[in-house]
This record gives C-alpha cells, sequence and structure tokens, in this order.
C-alpha cells in the first residue's frame, strides 16, 4: 500500500466537507496505507483542544499522525499548549519532504 498526506487547509465552519476528509484518511489508513494529516491555514483550527472536530478526533484515535503548521498557528495566535493531544506542530517543509519521498497527496 502506498504513503499517503492529507492537507487540509479549511476549518470545521468553513467547509462541510472537511470531516469527510479526515474519515477518507481514516478509511485509508484501515487499508493499510501510512497516512499522515497535515493542517494549514484555517485548518489548524480543527485541532484546537475542546474544538467539535469528531472526524479529525476519530483520525487521532486511529492511530493517524496529525500534524498542524506551525506558520499558520502563530498566524491564527495558537499555541502549541492549546492543541488536542497528540496533534504535533510541524513546519510547510513536511509537506515537500513527503512530496520528495513519494507520498501521494491529496489537498483539500
Amino acid at each position: 500500500m502506498n504513503n499517503y498526506l492529507f492537507i487540509e487547509s479549511r476549518g470545521l465552519f468553513e467547509s462541510g466537507t472537511a470531516s469527510s476528509f479526515f474519515t477518507l484518511a481514516r478509511d485509508v489508513a484501515l487499508q493499510g496505507g501510512t497516512v499522515e494529516i497535515f493542517l494549514v491555514q484555517n485548518g489548524v483550527l480543527s485541532a484546537r483542544s475542546g474544538a467539535r472536530a469528531d472526524g479529525l478526533m476519530a483520525a487521532l484515535h486511529g492511530g493517524i499522525n496529525v500534524l498542524a503548521d506551525d506558520f499558520s498557528l502563530k498566524e491564527r495566535a495558537l499555541s502549541r499548549e492549546q492543541l488536542a493531544r497528540g496533534v504535533k506542530t510541524a513546519p510547510i517543509g513536511v509537506v515537500i519532504d513527503r512530496m520528495a519521498e513519494g507520498w501521494k497527496v491529496l489537498w483539500h
């Protein structure tokens, strides 16, 4: 199975399909793919502790690595301490690294 990087750039209140995107990531992982979710722009808002982001939480609990873009967090005045347990911060360069490694990238 392949490696997949799911990039979410929209917030849950901005897009009704963000939750479905997280569910797709979880389903791909359940089929045996290596999956990471990278949150960027308003997508980082889903990573806040207490956010009603059921799809993202299901992905986290399913063992998917969830990364939040550190620049997007700063632009929205969010600190690492405000993120849900299990969400890690990372630079946007992770996207380039995964592409260079041959990962398949899906951007929403």
